[in-house]
């Protein structure tokens, strides 16, 4: 009889475990380990993150690396983070950084020389001079635009930082193209910054619930 009371209770509890329905299930992204996005989708509905997939395209095939682009008009808090520019070969590595308002970038010297970065730009002036190799500094950047970085010593070297009021960016390849993930499905206007050139006309974007958007952005000098 003792044998027979724990199989029924171990059949009640198979039972139990097959009957348990769970609330929700979210997607996530397997980059060697599971990702879950804040927003699920769920067995009542609730909307999933979109993504953005497009392609600049310029009369100069040199013009499409580089080129910022970002969303505008997402209904959140825009969430500062810290990026990295170094120097290296006397060269800005990477020649584009974007960040959100009110983030720091950490700058490198890889090189075997000093450097003395500068920018003269009116939303943000900046000095770091006697920056010998093997170090790094750090700088706060609290307001959008595009910061010209330059380096007294070594007039070949130029770089950008391109500070957005936006979460959703991204920088183009070699190829001009570009992905923005983790979008919220709505319709925003995508923005675009160039060293060379300009947008040829406004354009908008509308990312649907777990389905990726697809635009060409066409630039001119």
């Amino acid at each position: 009889m003792k044998i027979n009371s724990k199989i029924y209770k171990a059949a009640l509890l198979l039972v139990g475990l097959c009957n348990f329905t769970p609330i929700a299930f979210c997607t996530g992204t397997v980059t060697g380990k599971v990702n879950r996005s804040k927003t699920c989708e769920t067995s009542n509905g609730a909307v999933r993150y979109g993504k953005v997939n497009g392609t600049v395209e310029a009369s100069m095939a040199r013009y499409r690396k580089g080129v910022v682009v970002y969303l505008k008009g997402v209904n959140e808090n825009v969430i500062p983070k810290n990026a990295t520019m170094d120097q290296k070969n006397l060269e800005f590595i990477p020649h584009v950084v974007v960040v959100p308002v009110g983030s720091t970038v950490s700058f490198i010297n890889s090189d075997k020389v000093n450097h003395d970065i500068f920018s003269a730009s009116a939303c943000k002036k900046m000095d770091i001079d006697n920056f010998h190799p093997g170090s790094t500094r750090t700088e706060f950047f609290g307001m959008a635009c595009a910061v010209n970085l330059l380096c007294d010593l070594h007039s070949e070297m130029s770089g950008f930082v391109v500070v957005v009021d936006s979460n959703h960016f991204a920088v183009t390849g070699t190829d001009g193209k570009f992905m923005i993930g983790q979008v919220p499905p709505g319709t925003y206007d995508v923005a675009v910054w160039s060293e060379k050139l300009k947008p040829q006309r406004k354009m908008t974007v509308t990312v649907n619930s777990g389905q990726t958007s697809t635009i060409e952005i066409p630039l001119m000098k």
